[in-house]
């Protein structure tokens, strides 16, 4: 089928934006599977010219945190990915920018994750498949929560 005929999405790449790493080189403690936090936003440009398409760019940051005082390492990242509608009548590009885009995004995070702790001083860490769609649910609701605690000044 052409590709110009075919409705949806066209995947143009993902790139990492930031990455930082930090070894605790006193680290004692036993070794612990870290939460995983999740921020992802995105946003759609639509066409300047007729000639265009619109396109939506993803950005995801991951965070490890091992609610430990002093963890073995520290762990963020930042990534953005570019897609880009095929043309009418195919996946609404926002209803993907919601529910797919963060979980395409996900392996490559995982990936740079296992690869970079290849390279430490301690075991690689490869985080289990993760819904991702579940998890930012459940960070966000635990962050409303939060907010209706927190006592207002």
């Amino acid at each position: 089928m052409n590709q110009r005929e075919a409705p949806g999405i066209i995947f143009h790449g993902i790139y990492l934006l930031q990455l930082k790493y930090e070894t605790n080189m006193e680290f004692q403690g036993q070794l612990m599977m870290p939460n995983i936090e999740i921020g992802y936003s995105h946003k759609i440009h639509e066409p300047k010219a007729q000639n265009q398409r619109q396109a939506l760019e993803c950005r995801m940051v991951l965070r490890l945190n091992t609610q430990q005082e002093s963890p073995p390492f520290k762990l963020e990242l930042e990534l953005a990915a570019r897609f880009e509608a095929t043309g009418e009548g195919g996946y609404p590009l926002e209803k993907f920018a919601e529910i797919q885009a963060p979980a395409y995004m996900m392996p490559y995070a995982r990936e740079l994750v296992s690869n970079l702790t290849n390279r430490g001083i301690y075991p690689v860490l490869n985080l289990p498949p993760i819904n991702v769609q579940t998890l930012m649910q459940h960070q966000h609701e635990d962050s409303v929560v939060q907010e209706r605690q927190t006592p207002q000044l």
